[in-house]
């Protein structure tokens, strides 16, 4: 089981060329055992040592530098980041799926994800795909895939500790231990982090633990188990003016806003391999969040808990039809999500609440099939059928406001073709049609502002295409290119209705998306590394009153590049830089306001591997060395109200130890 173990509902293990010329595990690019030259896209993996390497301490920092990914915040922190890819903008975290050991982080409602339940510590490796994926994953999977693989058991056992501080009042305390007896593998992972953040009233902190568990029960059987914990809490501290941001970018408007969030998680998965070339397999998952939010600014007082579990049976079959080699996959994915909310009017929760219930069951069934025409050539086809209902009741002053149910039903497909050359290189064409669910707040107003069931609002549906190729040469060298189309209908956002009079949700006029993905990393010698990336994305509506707009919060440009440099005397050095283009605010679809600025952000970080101390490491990094003074999310006002700006941190300087036995 060791280094092999089936995580089913994902399942395993897609295989790419590390800059180590070792083997990557791919698993989120296809549910059954591929490797990276069969896969209809270029897939961008992150291992736990380029997180160690680069002193990466969350998975958003291990994000930001990647090809075709835009990060936004509207605290600076952690807290609330919005991860988007393909061109959309607001509510883009809508539409990237994101996976932790198969499991789906993203939540019915529109709240984004808390990156700081995830603990860096535990995470073996991040795996991340662009282009729709909605024959396999359903919900979410538009405009990409992030997948987060948790450390499992290896032969040979490994404890750490590492020890990290620096600006704004920056502390991290991490250890673990990960390895195997016999038939059993284990890993176990506990974490605490703070800081007071770099605006003021945007404090976090978190700590939580992980374990997992494998066992070989015998040479056909394998269990894989595992449970986890996370207590985060968190300041938010609002919007500024642009004046406000250029005086003071580190002040705030919200004095009280913030809330606690609970995470309770617990996984299980089981593969079974039948006759030969045929295995069967179970995952099945349990989700507790737990939030009680104080939004002074907005009178919400709100205590909320959303259970989440799934169930994923999956069958597989490796086969030869016509003398044709033959990958055929089937499954089923079962969610049921489960959301309860009490609103109270004072910080106190004095009085009866108001309640809302909300439950959505999604049952999906998929077929994926890869036909080997020829050792080189793939020929892939898929499909998936779906259907969602939402019941929802919100019950205030002891009279239901709302009172009813919506039931989507959706298909999706895929056609692709790849063929591989050696050293990796491959050639792919990916066709598919793709889609999201309304978020259930999206559907129903609950807060308390005119509670109502928009039965109206139908899922975000489109279609996309991919054409790329990755090339490899040798050691030295691995670039690959992508070039995208992506036609959406019934795109969901806030905006004005002028038949109605009001802002609500609402599906828009055709939106269109289009660009160029393009990344490389070359070896010249083995004490060098240099990397880099650049995504073009051209995205506009194509009907409607904003015909030819740009889409809000889409940057046109983005670039990377990267050096590493190993020196003598256990010393290396890493050096990043990340260019953002403009783009519109968020809510104007019209392109009359402002634009958010262009800005470059450098990152720079000194490790050093002892020679004295087996097994340890420190280092001392400089972020956004050149202390640039941006915003990564401003929203119009759209003339009723001043433009609302979010500031990014400006310089800070951390350092930590590691140390591994």
């Amino acid at each position: 089981m060791i280094g092999g173990m089936l995580a089913v509902g994902m399942i395993i293990c897609n295989c790419v060329a590390s800059s180590s010329g070792e083997e990557d595990i791919v698993v989120v690019a296809t549910r059954s055992d591929k490797t990276a030259d069969q896969i209809p896209a270029n897939v961008t993996v992150i291992t736990s040592e380029d997180i160690k390497n680069a002193g990466h301490e969350n998975v958003v920092e291990a994000l930001e530098n990647v090809g075709g990914i835009y990060i936004r915040s509207t605290s600076g922190s952690l807290a609330g980041s919005e991860v988007g890819m393909r061109g959309f903008g607001e509510s883009s975290h809508g539409r990237v799926l994101v996976l932790l050991d198969g499991r789906r982080l993203n939540r019915p409602d529109m709240s984004t994800i808390n990156w700081l339940q995830i603990p860096i510590a535990n995470v073996d490796r991040i795996e991340v795909i662009r282009g729709g994926n909605s024959v396999l994953y359903g919900d979410h999977a538009l405009a990409g895939v992030v997948n987060i693989v948790t450390k499992e058991g290896q032969i040979n056992p490994e404890s750490y500790v590492t020890l990290s501080g620096g600006s704004f009042g920056d502390l991290s305390v991490r250890l673990g231990t990960v390895g195997s007896l016999d038939k059993l593998s284990y890993s176990a992972q506990g974490e605490s982090c703070q800081s007071e953040g770099y605006r003021d009233r945007s404090a976090y902190a978190s700590s939580g633990v992980g374990i997992r568990m494998g066992y070989d029960v015998t040479e056909s059987i394998t269990l894989d188990f595992g449970m986890s914990g996370q207590m985060v809490s968190y300041e938010m501290p609002g919007q500024l003016t642009k004046e406000e941001m250029e005086a003071d970018p580190k002040s705030a408007n919200n004095l009280e806003d913030e809330a606690d969030e609970s995470y309770y998680n617990v996984d299980f998965n089981m593969d079974m391999s039948l006759a030969e070339g045929h295995r069967i397999g179970m995952n099945a998952s349990f989700g507790l969040k737990d939030v009680v939010l104080d939004m002074t600014s907005w009178g919400m007082f709100n205590n909320q808990e959303m259970n989440t579990f799934r169930a994923s049976p999956v069958y597989v079959a490796d086969v030869t039809v016509a003398g044709m080699a033959n990958s055929l996959l089937m499954g089923v994915d079962y969610y049921a999500d489960i959301l309860g909310l009490d609103r109270y009017m004072d910080v106190g929760r004095s009085g009866d609440p108001a309640t809302a219930r909300l439950t959505r069951n999604t049952i999906g069934a998929y077929l994926k099939d890869d036909l080997y025409l020829t050792k080189a050539m793939i020929l892939g086809v898929g499909g998936r059928m779906e259907t969602s209902r939402l019941d929802a009741k919100v019950v205030s002053g002891g009279v239901a406001s709302v009172d009813d149910s919506k039931t989507h039903n959706v298909t999706a497909f895929d056609v692709s073709v790849v063929y591989a050359f050696e050293n990796q290189s491959k050639l792919f064409a990916k066709t598919a049609s793709i889609y999201r669910y309304p978020f259930v707040d999206e559907q129903v107003s609950y807060h308390g502002w005119g509670d109502n069931f928009d039965t109206m609002l139908e899922p975000e549906e489109g279609w996309t295409a991919d054409v790329g190729a990755n090339i490899g040469i040798g050691a030295k060298l691995n670039a690959g290119i992508t070039v995208f189309f992506l036609q959406m209908r019934n795109e969901i956002a806030y905006a004005y209705d002028a038949s109605m009079g009001v802002f609500r949700n609402q599906n828009l006029d055709e939106t269109r998306r289009q660009g160029v993905e393009f990344d490389f990393a070359y070896f010249p010698i083995s004490m060098l590394t240099v990397r880099g990336n650049y995504t073009y994305t051209d995205a506009e509506f194509s009907a409607g009153d904003n015909n030819g707009n740009d889409i809000p919060l889409v940057p046109e440009s983005k670039a990377s590049a990267g050096v590493e440099v190993k020196l003598p005397l256990g010393l290396s050095a890493i050096a990043d830089a990340t260019y953002i283009g403009k783009s519109y605010f968020g809510g104007d679809a019209a392109n009359n306001g402002g634009q958010i600025s262009e800005h470059t952000v450098v990152d720079i970080l000194l490790r050093h591997k002892s020679d004295a101390v087996e097994g340890l490491e420190l280092y001392v990094a400089v972020d956004n060395v050149f202390d640039e003074k941006y915003a990564s999310y401003v929203y119009s006002g759209g003339g009723y109200s001043a433009d609302a700006y979010y500031p990014s941190p400006g310089i800070a300087v951390r350092g930590g130890m590691s140390y591994r036995f």
